[in-house]
């Protein structure tokens, strides 16, 4: 009986949860799409001003940089040697860290507008990494060469 009345506790719920879901998803309207041919995005980052879209584009190996309203190429950088990239994220200086799967390494960019300019990059401890994610002082990665995600801590000068 216990079992019975889970089940039908569960059914309930899980119908309830579609109906909240199906309500949602109708007040979601579409906009626009981007018209950037051979754009294959793998990740995006508003820039922290809001005016930017930062799209790491594994096919083109750089980062495209639409406008955020209207999903317009505007700019992009890295396609000089990047090498599939995929994860992006800023930190409070405005500093982009994208991992470059190939080469082994996290590229860091310093932004002026929407031009990087490859400042350093990190190749201690990760090989293939993959996801990025900056949160104040740390910086964590995805090292999916080494099957981990793996801890630093940025020191500003």
């Amino acid at each position: 009986m216990l079992k019975f009345a889970a089940l039908i506790l569960v059914a309930s719920f899980t119908a309830l949860a579609s109906t909240v879901a199906a309500s949602d998803a109708s007040r979601i309207d579409f906009l626009t799409a981007s018209t950037a041919n051979r754009l294959n995005p793998h990740d995006i980052k508003l820039s922290p001003g809001g005016k930017y879209m930062f799209v790491s584009d594994v096919d083109n190996d750089w980062v495209a940089v639409l406008d955020a309203e209207t999903l317009q190429l505007v700019d992009y950088f890295g396609s000089d040697h990047q090498g599939d990239t995929h994860y992006v994220d800023f930190d409070t200086a405005v500093r982009i860290y994208l991992a470059d799967t190939h080469n082994g390494r996290v590229t860091i960019y310093e932004m002026s507008g929407t031009r990087g300019r490859l400042v350093s990059e990190l190749t201690e401890c990760i090989r293939g990494p993959e996801g990025v994610e900056v949160r104040g002082e740390t910086l964590w990665i995805f090292d999916s060469g080494n099957d981990r995600i793996v801890k630093y801590r940025l020191r500003r000068s």
